[in-house]
């Protein structure tokens, strides 16, 4: 309904104080009041039910939406809490496989110590130092006794060192040099050192008489080892001496003993 008739419907209503008498409305006059109050309720409720429907749909999707998004959150936050659990674990596992290590390290040196290792309670060093003109070098004796608490030795390294005047004379020995070390036999290790620089050579030899009892055809009667080694015509014989006895025995044979 158009603005025109609006207008003439509230034009013809007059007022009941201003006037004293008011005119009733006509048949076509309410019937038009209606329409166009019909219209005026139209105007302010413009949706239909296919936009309400829509909405619905709508507003069920973003609830959907932020639903699963929910979802989604705290299935992240219970893998990360997942993740640091597990962390936990493998650390704590680490740390105690480490210390069980450490622990058994600990356990096998302590058992090493006490019943493999060789303990010694003192040493003593003796020493004696020769010339030789015929050969043209010096010779320097080495004897090194460990003592067992019960003062006894257990074992001696016994070393020679030749160091000559001149590089001929060096050279010399080194060429005609003949290695007769014993090797692959407990108890005894032998080597040698050739200095070309200071013209010196040196041979060490380590008796450890506790391995050297392990070698087959070995014997120990009365402090004395007796070894018969293969390709060797003369068994090693060994005694077992006290301290006081390897200091007498050096200074005999002209060793400085300290």
């Amino acid at each position: 309904m158009n603005e025109e008739k609006k207008e003439n419907v509230v034009s013809n209503q007059m007022d009941i104080f201003t006037k004293g008498f008011v005119k009733p409305p006509s048949f076509e006059e309410v019937v038009e009041k209606i329409e166009i109050e019909e219209d005026i309720l139209n105007e302010e409720q413009p949706l239909n039910n296919e936009e309400i429907v829509n909405n619905i749909k709508y507003n069920n999707l973003q609830m959907k939406e932020k639903a699963q998004d929910m979802i989604r959150k705290l299935e992240s936050d219970e893998e990360i809490r997942k993740n640091k659990i597990a962390k936990k674990r493998r650390r704590k596992n680490i740390f105690l496989i480490i210390g069980i290590i450490i622990e058994l390290g600990i356990i096998g040196f302590l058992c090493y110590i006490k019943f493999f290792k060789e303990t010694y309670t003192m040493t003593l060093t003796c020493t004696n130092t020769s010339q030789s003109s015929e050969n043209n070098y010096t010779i320097t004796m080495n004897n090194v006794y460990y003592f067992t608490k019960d003062n006894k030795v257990a074992k001696t390294e016994n070393s020679i060192v030749y160091i000559f005047n001149d590089k001929k004379s060096y050279e010399k020995y080194k060429n005609e040099y003949v290695d007769t070390n014993i090797k692959n036999y407990k108890g005894i290790e032998q080597k040698d050192i050739f200095d070309d620089q200071n013209y010196a050579y040196e041979n060490k030899t380590t008796y450890t008489y506790s391995k050297l009892k392990k070698n087959k055809n070995v014997t120990f009667n009365n402090n004395l080892i007796t070894a018969k080694i293969e390709n060797k015509k003369e068994p090693i014989t060994i005694y077992i001496e006290d301290y006081n006895s390897v200091l007498k025995t050096n200074e005999k044979t002209g060793f400085i003993c300290e």
